[in-house]
Formats: structure tokens, sequence, C-alpha cells
């Protein structure tokens, strides 16, 4: 849940810097400009009682952990999945409301964090994204069937390959072996 707070802190944090600034500023002018003027526009007030210190760009580092050919092409492969259930989700809203969506707006939510796991090489990704697999797929189809949903034999048969597929490439990416070693950047043998 960490990673999860994080991105949500660093999402906002730019709305937190703004509120400061209207809060602290005198004039009332300056507290709604701060809301509509140019990017890092602060009040001349604010700014002199409350000096931001620059970020030192020499130093900066950029996030880009290394991803193993066989993992960004599963990652990839399951973003088409995602794409899909995107567009699945958008036409069930159409056609049976907001109620509808909800389970499948959950599910499309699990695919993307264990997608963002996987790609920054973390150590519960795989059994994450497994768990989601064997777990979230079958609820995911029960559930719009329970809830009123026709599913064809074409339907159940894909999500069957989908679900079968899914876990024959996770044991190949799991017999591989491999880890992220994000000291050095390489690809390292578990041992």
């Amino acid at each position: 849940m960490n990673g999860i707070s994080t991105g949500i802190t660093a999402a906002w944090q730019v709305y937190e810097y703004l509120l400061f600034d209207a809060r602290r500023a005198s004039r009332w002018r300056d507290k709604v400009g701060v809301w509509f003027r140019r990017t890092g526009w602060r009040p001349a007030d604010v700014e002199a009682q409350y000096p931001k210190r620059n970020a030192e760009l020499e130093s900066f580092r950029k996030f880009d952990p290394p991803v193993p050919a066989a993992i960004r092409n599963y990652v990839i492969a399951q973003f088409v999945v995602a794409t899909g259930l995107t567009l699945w989700t958008g036409q069930l809203f159409a056609t049976r409301g907001a109620a509808a969506v909800l389970l499948p707006c959950l599910a499309l939510w699990v695919l993307l964090l264990s997608l963002g796991m996987l790609n920054e090489g973390r150590e519960r990704a795989f059994a994450f994204e497994l768990l989601r697999v064997v777990v979230l797929v079958p609820v995911l189809l029960v559930g719009y069937r329970v809830t009123g949903g026709e599913l064809s034999t074409a339907v159940w048969v894909a999500a069957g390959v989908y679900l079968v597929g899914s876990l024959q490439w996770l044991y190949l990416l799991a017999g591989e072996d491999r880890k992220i070693d994000s000291k050095n950047n390489n690809l390292t043998k578990i041992s």
C-alpha cells in the first residue's frame, strides 16, 4: 500500500502547494490568482515570507527500473486486455448504467496496479498477478452473470483461453528465475 499512498501524495502535492499559497496571500486577488496564473507563479508577499528552494536538477535521477523483455511483453499483452476491458466497461455503462460498472472498474484498477508492480520489479508482483488472474477473472464473469448480464459461449471460451494463457505465461516467467537488482540495474539469478 505504500506505493499507492506515495502515488496519491505525489499527484495531490501540487494542489497542496497552491492551497498553502492561497491561504497565506494577503490580497484576495492573489488568493484567486494562485489557481489561474501560470505554473510556478506565487504572490510576492508569500514568496518573500516563504521562499521555495529550487530543485537541484544536476542530482536528479529519473525512476526507470530495467524490465526484462519477457515481462515487458507480458505487460504489453495484458495492457491490450486492459484496453478491451475499458471499452467493454464503457459499453456496459451505456447500456446498463453506473451500478453495472463497479466490478469491471475494480477489475481494471487491480489489473493496472498489477502491471505497475510488474514494471517496477516489486518483490510480490508475480504473486499479486497470479492472484489477480486466478481470482478476479472468474469473479468478474460470475459477478456479471449474477447481476443479470448475458454471456455468450464465445465469451466464456475467450475468458478460459485468457485465464489459461495468462497462467501459462506467468509459469514461464517464474521459470526464468529472474529478479531485477535495482542497485546495479542488472538482471541477476535468484539464489
